[in-house]
């Protein structure tokens, strides 16, 4: 299936695109260079979502006369998505689905079979140094099991640190699968997958893959990398957490792809066996909100609309 998005308003667009780019598949955007241009008026879109937040769209000539149209079908939005929490965003994406497969029943089958049925799930990069396997364990034992993975990037001393780590976040809690990135593994919600030392781990369809990744004198695995490369291979959304560290691994990488995630959250600073990482995030303005590692887990089952047991 095929959508268009018409908006004055890039970071709207963005986001709605991201939302629904992995449930339809081919989203094109048209910003108001196109809507001028012409090329709006030529799409060979299915459905032309028109973004309506920013009102002066409907003095449009080509958008009215697009309204107008039988083909493509129009849909109207004029929700501010950019404030949203993720569960409101998630709601609004299921309320434009419906709507697509009301006007369009057709091709309705397309969405029901897409990839919004199963593969596709958010991911929730964790970022640790200092102090970080007391700080995991308290998190993962206040967490509810939820329908998303977490991908651990603790950094880790020794070749061996990464199943001393599973072992000891494994002994402590039993909801949540705690496993070390491999090649091929597949990415299952409600599994919490460890990134070895010197690799880094990206997403390939529904299944982890893992390349060597060094950096002369830098801990390993590394925080930014891991960012870049979740945010850049992941179809679905892409949250983080930064907890105790010392250093500032993390914040560059925060710093690019902050507008491309769910939400930056961090641990707060009087918690943190070591406070300088997460507090580096909170200098460059990249952490949404902060909490303790209780607070953390709690934030983030509520964002998915789950209670804390």
């Amino acid at each position: 299936m095929r959508i268009g998005i018409a908006s004055k308003n890039g970071t709207q667009a963005g986001i709605m695109a991201e939302l629904l780019q992995p449930i339809a598949g081919e989203v094109t955007v048209f910003d108001e260079a196109a809507i001028d241009g012409g090329s709006f008026m030529q799409s060979n879109a299915h459905v032309m979502i028109i973004d309506y937040s920013v009102d002066s769209i409907m003095e449009k000539e080509c958008v009215m006369d697009m309204i107008t149209r039988d083909e493509p079908k129009v849909i109207l939005t004029e929700k501010q998505l950019y404030p949203l929490a993720h569960d409101e965003r998630l709601a609004w994406r299921k309320k434009i689905i419906n709507e697509i497969m009301r006007v369009l029943p057709d091709l309705a089958s397309e969405l029901n079979n897409s990839k919004e049925t199963g593969s596709v799930h958010d991911v929730w990069v964790i970022g640790s140094s200092s102090g970080g396997p007391d700080a995991l364990n308290t998190f993962l034992s206040a967490l509810p099991r939820l329908p998303i993975s977490l991908i651990i990037a603790q950094h880790i001393g020794s070749d061996s640190g990464s199943v001393s780590l599973q072992k000891v976040l494994s002994s402590r809690q039993d909801r949540w699968a705690i496993e070390i990135g491999g090649d091929g593994a597949p990415l299952q919600p409600g599994h919490a997958y460890i990134v070895p030392r010197d690799s880094v781990m990206s997403i390939e369809g529904i299944r982890m893959t893992s390349r060597p990744f060094q950096l002369p004198n830098q801990p390993s695995p590394s925080i930014n990398a891991t960012l870049r490369s979740i945010r850049r291979t992941s179809t679905g959304g892409v949250g983080v957490i930064i907890l105790t560290g010392l250093g500032d691994d993390g914040t560059a990488a925060l710093k690019e792809i902050k507008h491309k995630t769910i939400m930056v959250l961090a641990q707060e600073a009087d918690e943190c066996a070591a406070r300088s990482m997460p507090d580096s995030a909170r200098q460059a303005g990249v952490v949404d909100e902060s909490h303790t590692a209780v607070g953390l887990a709690k934030r983030l089952a509520k964002c998915y609309g789950v209670g804390v047991v």
